[in-house]
């Protein structure tokens, strides 16, 4: 490989974790440079031989190899993975433990079925502990691998250290990112994240949704935010400018439908550096989304969590959204009587005392988190 081709290579190694799938052009990249019949990375979960996530390029009907290792060869795998010395490369006969690899069983049952049958391995682990494996393999008809072919992998090998923690950086940043996605989603926040003029750098599902699903609220040709009530986009462009200028958040009310949207524009703030793609304010959105009777998902939910039966479920529900006891009476067809009783049982089973305490249990607690 000359050396402006190593260049390319180790371009795309570095590119690879900010890339979906991670890894993919320069894996396929490597399998033909090297002339590999398969080259993967492998993430496994904690000290398992369980493959947590695999980037692969290459291979033939390699996901019923996969199932075949799961049910047949996991158990007699004989190679100790996490024992292998970080950032150095093994050979098939030291992962094996053998001269002769040709004679292990697990040589014959296995990897020679599914085209591993040479093979050079290495174990990566980064700096804040991510770990993962490298490989590249030969078929059987093929020659094995040089001691070229073994020097190009050693040299990739301090490369896909430091790329192991920029996928570790980016990887905790999705998860972050997921998880606070699903709290934005069930506590009806969403979040979008603008220029000075109002030019959108980011936003979430939620904020996609209402985007998608009203006329009030658009992103333009050019990125920017923009609101179809002409007071409403003015009043958005004085928050912004305060929000940007003078470090003040201001929040404007308006309503979708019948659904009454709280929105805050507010300065970012971060103590991390950011380059240009820093947004100068964050926007925030809340609204009420509860139905005005009772919701099949959550009585699902309550029913799983508290016990409640599904006309205990429907009278949490709409004591959540502040009905009184006539009115669930009358909603619901039943004596006032039966419904207060009915409600001493409930306030037993979510372990409450009133009804304020079923609206916070509803509306606040970790209940919504599912």
């Amino acid at each position: 490989m000359d050396r402006n081709a190593r260049e390319d290579l180790l371009l795309m190694l570095h590119r690879g974790p900010a890339q979906r799938p991670a890894w993919a052009p320069f894996l396929e990249a490597l399998r033909g440079a090297a002339r590999a019949h398969y080259v993967n990375l492998i993430f496994r979960k904690g000290h398992d031989r369980a493959v947590l996530t695999e980037f692969s390029a290459g291979g033939e009907d390699m996901d019923a190899h996969r199932e075949r290792y799961r049910a047949n060869f996991a158990t007699v795998d004989p190679v100790a993975y996490h024992a292998m010395q970080p950032g150095r490369s093994y050979r098939l006969p030291e992962l094996l433990g053998t001269d002769r690899p040709e004679e292990h069983p697990y040589y014959s049952g296995y990897l020679l079925p599914a085209g591993l049958a040479h093979m050079l391995s290495a174990r990566i682990v980064g700096r804040d502990g991510y770990t993962a494996w490298f490989t590249m393999a030969r078929k059987q008809a093929d020659p094995d691998f040089s001691d070229t072919d073994q020097a190009l992998f050693d040299s990739l090998l301090p490369h896909m250290a430091v790329a192991l923690d920029s996928f570790a950086l980016i990887d905790r940043q999705r998860v972050r990112a997921a998880v606070s996605q699903h709290l934005s989603g069930r506590f009806d926040l969403a979040a979008i994240t603008v220029t000075a003029d109002a030019r959108v750098l980011g936003m979430g599902l939620m904020a996609a949704s209402l985007i998608e699903k009203t006329g009030m609220v658009s992103v333009d040709r050019g990125g920017h935010l923009r609101f179809a009530d002409r007071l409403i986009q003015t009043r958005f462009a004085d928050a912004l400018h305060a929000a940007v200028t003078g470090r003040q958040s201001k929040a404007i009310v308006f309503r979708v439908d019948a659904t009454r949207v709280e929105m805050l524009v507010s300065p970012f703030i971060a103590a991390a550096d950011h380059g240009s793609a820093r947004p100068d304010a964050v926007i925030y959105m809340h609204w009420d989304r509860s139905a005005s009777g009772p919701d099949e998902e959550v009585r699902r939910i309550l029913n799983e969590m508290f016990d409640l039966t599904a006309i205990e479920s429907d009278i949490a529900q709409l004591l959540a959204q502040g009905r009184t006891m006539t009115q669930l009476a009358g909603d619901l067809g039943l004596a006032e009587s039966t419904v207060r009783s009915y409600s001493k049982t409930i306030y037993g089973k979510l372990g409450v005392h009133r009804q304020a305490d079923v609206v916070r249990l509803l509306l606040q607690s970790v209940v919504r988190l599912l």
